[in-house]
């Protein structure tokens, strides 16, 4: 009897840790999802300021950054607003909350000029002419969320078939943290390696 109810607490807890597995892994191949079709758009944007584009000299109108807080802590977002005018039609195109480099940031205030690329077919297209060959911190963000959940899911899977860790209810509550901390660090890594093979490939 007492080996039966052993077994069905087991069966109990592998569930359970097949339920978190699983649900881990969706939101893996949701976020992998999103960030493709999200950053695909953008990469395709970038390409077209790269190759198409004409620059100019835009005046820098507003200057802010703001704390954006997500679950287990947050990050900052640097934005500037400028101006510039085309020489097609000679009017100004205001562009609003710009989201840039941190170091970028720092160089720019109030009044300071900045290079800005645009499409002459549609001057609204355009950004600054340094964040063309660069991958955008919101699109980086949104790799290292997926690359992290994608390696969590992997962890937990790995983990859970050892033998030892099967034997304490497929994961303990140490080592289910420690995958989580080990997840994220490797998520950061492999992040920074892929948006600069990415701005490599596509963004030169």
């Amino acid at each position: 009897m007492s080996n039966f109810k052993k077994q069905t607490a087991e069966l109990r807890t592998n569930k359970k840790a097949l339920a978190v597995v699983t649900l881990i892994s969706l939101c893996a191949l949701g976020l992998v999802l999103w960030a493709f079709i999200s950053f695909g758009a953008s990469i395709a944007e970038k390409r077209a300021l790269i190759h198409q584009g004409i620059e100019t000299t835009g005046v820098t109108t507003a200057h802010s950054s703001q704390f954006e807080a997500v679950r287990g802590g947050g990050f900052e977002v640097y934005q500037i607003s400028y101006t510039f005018s085309p020489s097609q039609t000679g009017q100004h195109v205001t562009q609003q909350n710009v989201e840039i480099d941190q170091q970028h940031w720092q160089d720019l205030g109030v009044g300071s000029k900045l290079p800005v690329t645009y499409l002459s077919n549609n001057p609204s297209e355009n950004e600054p002419t340094f964040s063309t060959t660069k991958v955008s911190p919101s699109a980086s963000l949104v790799i290292y969320i997926a690359l992290s959940f994608v390696l969590m899911s992997v962890l937990f899977t790995v983990l859970g078939k050892l033998p030892r860790f099967q034997q304490k209810g497929f994961l303990g509550l140490g080592i289910f943290l420690v995958s989580i901390l080990v997840s994220f660090f490797l998520g950061a890594q492999l992040e920074r390696l892929l948006t600069r093979l990415i701005a490599a490939l596509f963004l030169q």
